[in-house]
């Protein structure tokens, strides 16, 4: 199934209009707790224990 707009010929309408291009947004984070996290938050066990089951 194609996209409902096409992205490269909205660029390439884009840049010949003067429009700057929109850089590329970051990566979605994966919403799981790091390593980093559970030693920063290690006074708080309360929040690792649904993790522990």
């Amino acid at each position: 199934m194609k996209p409902a707009t096409d992205t490269a010929k909205r660029r390439a309408a884009a840049q010949i209009d003067g429009i700057p291009p929109k850089s590329e947004s970051k990566k979605k984070k994966k919403h799981e707790i790091s390593k980093r996290t559970k030693l920063t938050n290690a006074h708080l066990p309360e929040l690792f224990q649904h993790l522990n089951h």
